[in-house]
């Protein structure tokens, strides 16, 4: 099955220093509001910049490396920096065990299929 091109895609891979600035940006972005939340559309408003859409600042977040906080069920992005250690491990690190345990139940259950102790 051959995968659509995605134009947009090429802007998130267009290299580390790229990625850093917007890094940069949305961690100055969100400065503004912490310890509080930004949906990725109003990151996206604030940037004022043209080409900033959710994959965008999703990306900037996975390139941050901890920095800017975002899990599964959790709405916007916010700092580490401006977050207790308690509510951190209430909610995205508690999101991420969660989707961590079921990504492995579904692996285990591929696998098994795949070596037939799952065949109907």
């Amino acid at each position: 099955m051959a995968t659509a091109w995605q134009p947009q895609l090429i802007k998130i891979a267009s290299g580390t220093r790229d990625r850093e600035r917007d890094v940069r940006l949305v961690i100055s972005i969100l400065r503004t509001v912490a310890p509080s939340r930004l949906l990725a559309e109003q990151i996206c408003e604030r940037t004022g910049e043209e080409g900033w859409d959710h994959r965008r600042v999703r990306a900037a977040a996975e390139a941050s490396r901890g920095r800017i906080l975002s899990a599964p069920g959790c709405p916007g992005y916010r700092l580490a920096e401006s977050t207790s250690v308690t509510d951190f491990y209430s909610t995205e690190r508690q999101r991420y065990r969660s989707q961590i345990i079921k990504m492995f139940a579904r692996l285990r259950d591929m696998d098994r299929a795949i070596h037939g102790k799952g065949k109907i």
